[in-house]
């Protein structure tokens, strides 16, 4: 199931900067992630309906019930740490090439990513690690 999960993310991560580069060429992108967003409240709050309706689970709409206000804050720290990048990614999208900014980003990201785990997280490093990051490197490299 891991991997069913993990090619839909990739499908649908590959895919979404193209749709977003043809919408975005008659809005700005804050417009689009004011329209976007809009849309993913409504398909959230469908979900939401459905998963209290069909699944006996209940839905919780109060944060203050099951979160405390630290964890609160780094809700919004989280969400701010979704929508720059995505803003940013929609402004770089409609003016280069997509799948060099995207190579680019998620090369960057995996390399931070490890590096942010192993420094912050305990994550061990090896030696297969580290060559991964020089090859993600020389990747990068020669991607420019």
């Amino acid at each position: 199931m891991k991997y069913l999960y993990i090619a839909a993310i990739v499908l649908c991560w590959s895919v979404n900067p193209f749709l977003k580069k043809i919408v975005n060429r008659n809005i700005i992108p804050i417009e689009f992630n004011l329209y976007s967003n809009s849309l993913i409240i409504f398909y959230l709050i469908m979900i939401a309906a459905y998963t209290n309706s069909y699944e006996n689970s209940s839905i919780s709409f109060n944060m203050m019930e099951r979160l405390h206000p630290k964890e609160i804050g780094m809700m919004a720290v989280v969400s701010g740490l979704t929508l720059i990048p995505s803003y940013l990614m929609g402004i770089l999208n409609r003016n280069y090439s997509i799948s060099g900014n995207t190579a680019i980003v998620q090369s960057l990201n995996i390399i931070s990513t490890t590096l942010i785990g192993v420094i912050f997280m305990g994550d061990t490093i090896n030696l297969t690690k580290i060559g991964g990051i020089v090859c993600i490197s020389l990747g990068i490299y020669m991607l420019q």
